[in-house]
């Protein structure tokens, strides 16, 4: 969990979301994740709706299927 925490932070503090890379599977996995967490605490179906489109937008990269 920490190390989760930890990547969170990073993102946060050096912008990685904003950039180029924003769109890079393992950012787009975490920024799904983020999201479906956000969703877990406030319960909303839009919450919950975002982060699944995020998720399967990362799944749908080229990338997922070498990880």
């Amino acid at each position: 969990m920490r190390q989760f925490d930890t990547l969170d932070k990073l993102i946060e503090q050096y912008k990685l979301d904003a950039g180029a890379n924003g769109n890079d599977f393992h950012l787009a996995w975490l920024r799904g994740r983020r999201q479906y967490l956000t969703a877990e605490k406030t319960k909303t179906p839009d919450g919950f709706r975002s982060a699944a489109e995020t998720l399967a937008a990362a799944l749908a990269k080229p990338e997922a299927r070498t990880i």
